[in-house]
């Protein structure tokens, strides 16, 4: 029955919904594993149900749906970043820091020149400027993430930039998603007419 499927899939949505929401790096990276999780899995219950369907019309939407996982960047990625999450190979989004320097109330101030080194652990920005009394701020946030290339028994996968034969926009973690989301809702979809 799909109803395993379903749920899986209800889930993957929720962890979607997550992603959009996180507010830091770690809890993006938790909904985004739990995401690769649950739609891979939905996929490997379809797939043990269509192959105890009766019919051409059954097996014709299987291999299909198989050879499309296959071919197509963002679904071969999708299935790919699940494997190297669940196997601890490699991360599959990250984050760059982006440094913020400006005095507490948030006003503009001229640099004239700056240093930067590294002192034992720590990053040193030295800045030398014509403003005199103000009272430097500095933050350190994360970037937009970004989905990463991975490598997966020696082959390597890059972010996908197509779906379906059309470019995609973005390769934001959400983004990517939510395509593979409307894909595999779709393909599931189209079983319910066929006879069981």
């Amino acid at each position: 029955m799909m109803i395993d499927t379903n749920r899986d899939i209800q889930a993957a949505t929720r962890a979607i919904e997550e992603m959009a929401n996180a507010t830091d790096l770690s809890d993006l990276k938790t909904a985004w594993e739990s995401f690769l999780f649950r739609v891979e899995r939905s996929w490997e219950r379809t797939e043990r149900f269509v192959q105890k369907l009766p019919g051409g019309a059954a097996q014709s939407w299987l291999r299909a749906n198989a050879k499309l996982r296959r071919a197509d960047p963002l679904l071969q990625y999708l299935k790919q970043a699940r494997n190297a999450e669940t196997h601890t190979i490699a991360s599959t989004i990250e984050s760059d820091q982006i440094i913020s320097i400006s005095d507490k109330f948030g006003r503009p101030f001229s640099v004239k020149d700056f240093k930067v080194f590294i002192d034992g652990n720590s990053l040193v920005l030295d800045l030398n400027s014509l403003d005199i009394g103000i009272d430097w701020v500095g933050n350190v946030e994360p970037a937009t993430p970004k989905l990463q290339r991975i490598l997966v028994r020696g082959k390597k996968y890059d972010p996908p930039v197509s779906h379906l034969g059309n470019r995609i926009g973005s390769a934001h973690p959400v983004f990517v998603a939510t395509l593979g989301l409307n894909f595999y809702k779709g393909a599931y979809a189209a079983i319910e007419p066929i006879p069981t």
